[in-house]
């Protein structure tokens, strides 16, 4: 067994053991802050690599599907690259790590696994539609880049891949937090019977 391997043993033996403490404690909020960050980091150590080839792939499937509407760009699924098809000359996009959503994806099921107000089924639930939103506000986003490339050439590629595909992503992102987790703790709030004291006198005259 390597040195790293052992590492990550201790760490993950001690992350397990503080969130049971943190559990019994009943200190709610260091528990998920502990269990949804120590659990996306637990995840993309071990499985990044597995992971992002499954999630490239999931991308390359649906955006090669989408090619035969959008003819802007082409599908080179061995290679888990985007040709762009442009005025000036051909442009390709890798889908590594961090153009598969890999990061996003985990940071959603890592939150909504420690959210306490919800029951596993709901988890289980909110895991599956963070998923597949996520995935399709990624394709989205690769969409709006390759488009962008398609019109104005290669030049634009710096402001189309590093601030439009991350604003319109963002914004999708908001969205789905918004949906999981604000809106449920709206519905969750509870508010309590307003009581008015007697005024002075009333109750002497019941008496």
């Amino acid at each position: 067994m390597s040195n790293k391997i052992a590492l990550y043993l201790v760490l993950l033996v001690i992350w397990i053991y503080a969130l049971t403490v943190l559990k019994r404690t009943k200190m709610t909020a260091f528990h998920f802050m502990v269990g949804s960050g120590g659990m996306f980091t637990f995840i993309f150590v071990a499985f990044k690599k597995v992971l992002t080839i499954f999630f490239a792939q999931v991308l390359m499937v649906i955006l090669e599907q989408l090619s035969h509407i959008f003819s802007f760009y082409t599908v080179y699924k061995q290679y888990y690259m985007l040709f762009i098809n442009n005025k000036t000359a051909d442009i390709s996009m890798l889908i590594d790590y961090e153009c598969c959503g890999i990061i996003e994806i985990l940071v959603v099921i890592s939150i909504v696994s420690f959210f306490p107000l919800f029951s596993f089924k709901e988890k289980i639930w909110y895991c599956i539609v963070g998923y597949v939103y996520t995935t399709f506000a990624n394709v989205i986003r690769l969409l709006v880049i390759s488009y962008i490339i398609y019109l104005n050439g290669n030049n634009s590629y710096y402001i189309a891949h590093s601030f439009i595909g991350r604003i319109v992503f963002y914004i999708l992102t908001i969205m789905l937090y918004f949906y999981i987790i604000s809106r449920n703790q709206i519905k969750s709030q509870k508010v309590g019977n307003f009581e008015y004291e007697a005024e002075p006198g009333k109750d002497a005259e019941k008496k």
